[in-house]
């Protein structure tokens, strides 16, 4: 863990780490919110949701990845495809 002092030192030497932090802290919270947002979609609606927002990572991710972030079974996602 780092210590308080390191990490003054740190954002003094380098303020736009403190920018940067900010900037992914913000992207983290919004990714949640969407997962929180597409977990109380009824199922049927889940995949066309996330299609909706990340159409270019389907072809990247395994079923079984995309079927436990849509909280499905890899058959009913299966079956949608």
């Amino acid at each position: 863990m780092i210590q308080r002092h390191d990490l003054y030192q740190l954002a003094e030497n380098y303020p736009v780490t403190i920018q940067l932090y900010d900037q992914l802290l913000a992207k983290q919270e919004q990714a949640a919110d969407f997962r929180e947002l597409i977990l109380e979609m009824p199922k049927a609606e889940r995949l066309e949701a996330f299609r909706s927002k990340f159409s270019t990572i389907i072809p990247l991710i395994s079923r079984t990845e995309l079927a436990s972030y849509l909280g499905v079974s890899r058959e009913y996602l299966r079956r949608l495809f």
